[in-house]
């Protein structure tokens, strides 16, 4: 077992990393030097790299993204490691992100200020939760002697 299979969105994925991954759709954004790349290089596995920007658990799951079947059907059982990061699309993440380097009165127009409204992100984490669980399952039923692993995404950066 010496095959790696790389799960996520965008913060896995690399792009605007050059070069581009050989073979990947251009709309996955996929790098050649991503994580799953470097890691698969470090400890020698045979990297299968689905990642896909923009991908949210129900893409990973069920849910064909921009043609491309949900990233779960790669997984055969004969994985050695499984790598997750997914999550962020669910919950709006880069666009939180975004908002919150405005500056202050750009952060109190309606629209922003939705989408920088505690509660509402408290809410968004709490929906995503069973999302995750779900994945989780769903991989180690599918590899059931893999390492699996979920890579968070950036720390997150309190705006003030």
């Amino acid at each position: 077992m010496n095959r790696y299979v790389a799960l996520g969105s965008s913060m896995a994925a690399g792009p605007g990393i050059r070069p581009p991954a050989p073979g990947a759709p251009r709309a996955a954004g996929r790098s050649a030097r991503n994580y799953p790349h470097l890691v698969a290089h470090a400890l020698g596995l045979d990297l299968c790299d689905v990642t896909f920007s923009g991908a949210t658990t129900a893409h990973l799951l069920s849910e064909r993204q921009r043609g491309v079947p949900p990233q779960i059907e790669t997984l055969n059982g004969s994985e050695a490691l499984v790598t997750i990061t997914i999550g962020g699309n669910d919950v709006g993440y880069v666009p939180l992100l975004m908002a919150a380097a405005l500056p202050g009165p750009l952060r109190r127009l309606p629209a922003v200020a939705e989408l920088l409204d505690p509660g509402r992100r408290e809410q968004a984490l709490g929906e995503v939760e069973p999302a995750l669980r779900a994945v989780g399952a769903a991989v180690r039923s599918r590899s059931p002697y893999a390492r699996v692993v979920f890579v968070d995404y950036l720390t997150r950066l309190l705006y003030t």
